[in-house]
């Protein structure tokens, strides 16, 4: 499963989101989950092993039974050797999926030129991502690697790279930049070379294409139009997923009232009205909603005389309006059904 935040689609234009998706996308058709899980496996292992060595050595293995002294000092020996390698172990284990994962990031840029032909789409996205200042509270050691960034790493600190999940994001953005020939992951192999000086980034049987793609030119719609409008109606979007109830006040702002919200009362913060709160219409919203199924049997035992409730749009951005049984309903932008059905009283609603 790929995820993208609203802040990802208000910032990045459609050629930056899509160098993005193709980036996860080549993760998934790389094998990258499958991959990556061994590889925690054999690094869990080794941790496991370890311990379990070293603890064997301290509580049994460490005593000599030899009563020769050149034995003695053999076995001091193999105990001190045992006890650098047994923590030695999972450090160097732990590097070696750090690199793991990075060689996989390489890769997954490399995938994602050749999946939507333009370099430059992943390139300009990167430099987005890396240069917001938002912290990412959700994010820690065990998830890094999820990110198409390191989520982690301060920014402007140049910390060494052997523990990071990611390589740095201007290496990635060089490379990125540097390939011109030809959108084939042989053309990201040299400008890889280039770049790094190193070799065999990629598979051997991804070296040699067949076909030559070429590097498409940007999309008509290069920068992101972000107005206030779009980023309010984005807003919107995900606070109605997440269940917000939205009350418009009598001067006519809409406010945005989460679904654990306790209080009866509301004081508008523009002009200080005090509106009512309608809990159990927003304990309503909050509940499961009608599945397809649940909708068409209430439709069906919908009567001819009970007249369907006919809702006339008055544009194409978000609309509130009350059921005559007095729960809230809400229309986003997107909503293109001629009809939906009152989760609470079971009327049809015709939208016009």
């Amino acid at each position: 499963a790929i995820a993208v935040t609203a802040g990802l689609l208000e910032r990045l234009n459609r050629d930056e989101l899509q160098g993005v998706i193709a980036h996860e996308m080549s993760h998934i058709l790389n094998r990258d989950v499958l991959f990556m899980t061994f590889a925690g496996v054999m690094l869990g292992s080794i941790i496991f092993i370890s311990h379990v060595f070293l603890r064997s050595m301290w509580f049994g293995g460490g005593r000599s039974r030899r009563s020769s002294k050149g034995g003695g000092q053999l076995g001091m020996i193999m105990v001190v050797i045992s006890i650098i390698m047994a923590i030695l172990a999972p450090v160097m284990a732990r590097l070696l999926y750090f690199a793991i994962s990075r060689k996989r990031e390489y890769l997954a840029d490399a995938s994602a030129v050749r999946l939507t032909r333009y370099p430059e789409g992943l390139a300009s996205a990167l430099e987005k991502i890396s240069g917001n200042r938002t912290e990412m509270k959700t994010a820690n050691k065990a998830t890094a690697a999820l990110y198409i960034a390191n989520p982690l790493k301060p920014k402007g600190m140049k910390l060494s790279n052997l523990s990071s999940t990611h390589p740095p994001i201007d290496e990635r953005v060089k490379i990125l930049r540097t390939i011109s020939h030809g959108a084939n992951l042989s053309d990201y192999q040299n400008a890889f070379g280039t770049i790094t000086g190193k070799k065999n980034i990629i598979p051997a049987s991804g070296r040699h294409a067949k076909t030559k793609l070429d590097i498409r030119a940007a999309s008509a719609s290069k920068e992101t139009k972000t107005t206030k409008k779009s980023t309010r109606d984005l807003g919107d979007l995900i606070r109605a997923v997440n269940k917000y109830m939205f009350l418009t006040c009598a001067c006519g702002l809409k406010m945005k009232i989460p679904p654990d919200y306790k209080k009866e009362k509301i004081d508008c913060p523009r002009c200080g009205k005090v509106n009512q709160v309608p809990l159990a219409e927003l304990t309503a919203l909050g509940s499961v909603m009608v599945s397809p199924e649940q909708e068409e049997v209430i439709l069906n035992n919908i009567q001819p005389e009970d007249n369907p409730l006919i809702y006339n749009r008055k544009g194409k951005g978000w609309e509130s309006f009350s059921c005559e049984c007095g729960s809230p309903k809400q229309i986003s932008p997107a909503f293109n059904k001629p009809y939906f059905v009152c989760n609470k009283c079971g009327r049809k609603i015709v939208v016009k």
